[in-house]
């Protein structure tokens, strides 16, 4: 018997996208390549390896020197307060459903009209599941982007749902520019949270 892997999984939330912009536009916006990674260490360790740095960007220079495929990304990323209400609220919700839930990192991704993201796995940087909100309100709106998984499924993201970031992924077709707000759960697999939530 062949089960489907679950990759993506929709989710309901009552979330204003207006108060979402307006809190992201009051953050600092990051190059990708500038951001901290998370799990360095566990990664260091698995890999019996070590490397100078802690950002993305040290990471793609060490795999460069290691002569592995690079993927160039030009996301923009806003990192958030957890403490932040409109933030907190989400979180609250998500935690009504999941009430063994944990938050790692939180953060807004700008992904520009014609940028679109090579295959990739988000391991070390985040791990497991990824809760990602959409914002359309103006001037952001639905696109036709599709993320995408490597011998694996096709998603519109038009609704809140929660992703697996572990296997390699990308998104194609980015026609306009995508405002998501990402929400890490770094201690359950997209797996156990479908268990959880009951779909």
């Amino acid at each position: 018997m062949n089960l489907k892997k679950i990759e993506i999984i929709k989710i309901d939330l009552n979330y204003d996208p207006i108060k979402l912009l307006e809190y992201y536009n009051t953050l600092e916006h990051k190059d990708i390549n500038d951001i901290r990674i998370t799990y360095k260490r566990e990664w260091v360790k698995r890999n019996k390896t070590t490397f100078d740095g802690d950002k993305i960007g040290d990471l793609k220079k060490f795999d460069r020197n290691r002569n592995r495929p690079q993927h160039v990304r030009r996301d923009f990323v806003s990192e958030c307060n957890k403490d932040e209400t409109v933030i907190k609220d989400i979180c609250e919700q998500i935690r009504e459903k999941i009430s063994d839930a944990e938050f790692g990192t939180i953060t807004f991704f700008l992904q520009k009209a014609g940028e679109d993201v090579p295959l990739h796995g988000d391991w070390p940087y985040r791990k497991n599941s990824l809760l990602i909100v959409p914002i359309f309100t103006p001037p952001f709106e639905l696109t036709n982007a599709i993320t995408y998984y490597k011998d694996g499924g096709e998603y519109v993201v038009d609704q809140p749902a929660v992703m697996d970031v572990m296997s390699t992924h990308g998104v194609k077709n980015i026609d306009k520019d995508r405002l998501m707000l990402h929400i890490e759960i770094p201690n359950l697999t997209v797996e156990e949270v479908n268990d959880r939530i009951g779909i």
